[in-house]
């Protein structure tokens, strides 16, 4: 697989929309990932989820991951796997749609099998977040961790305060907590 070196951006803070068009394309248009920065991002069908995890931890090293998602399929879930076995990921937490076991049985298996914190629940959210101790990213997105054919759109921030927000709620559900609460 191949990746191109991300153009690079002046400035602490930029706002960037970007339509991409192949995963060799992805580095152009996501661009380079710079702290405290917001990036819009439409994938045209041309890149998945799990290609823009790899993308991400490839700039930030090695990293804690926590994902949540309606579904899952293998190919991605390979990727995953691949990712935590070379240590990029080194420790995955995540939020899946209870009905994953019946819709995907194959991928489920292999999933419970590498996600260090796993909660089955009612879940239609797609978000990712990525941490370490120079890094903070979350991606909240319309894509699945699936092959994406499809259009899918999101926004990455790579600033503390969305990666705390999201990897909070993300915990709290695992951990059984109420997190639809007004606060």
């Amino acid at each position: 697989m191949e990746y191109l070196k991300p153009s690079s951006h002046q400035g602490q803070y930029y706002f960037k929309r970007s339509i991409g068009k192949s995963l060799t394309e992805l580095a152009h248009t996501i661009g380079e990932l710079d702290h405290d920065t917001t990036i819009q991002y439409c994938t045209g069908g041309r890149w998945s989820m799990h290609q823009l995890l790899q993308y991400a931890l490839l700039k930030t090293g090695p990293a804690k991951v926590w994902m949540t998602t309606w579904t899952i399929t293998e190919e991605p879930m390979r990727v995953v796997l691949e990712l935590i076995k070379t240590g990029l990921i080194t420790e995955l937490s995540a939020v899946l749609d209870y009905r994953i076991e019946r819709r995907k049985p194959e991928a489920f298996q292999l999933a419970s099998n590498i996600i260090t914190k796993i909660k089955l629940t009612k879940c239609h959210a797609k978000v990712l977040v990525i941490q370490n101790d120079a890094w903070n990213i979350a991606v909240v997105t319309t894509a699945n961790f699936s092959k994406n054919p499809r259009i899918e759109a999101g926004v990455i921030f790579t600033d503390k305060a969305s990666a705390e927000f999201h990897k909070k709620w993300i915990d709290d559900v695992i951990d059984g907590k109420e997190v639809f609460r007004v606060r």
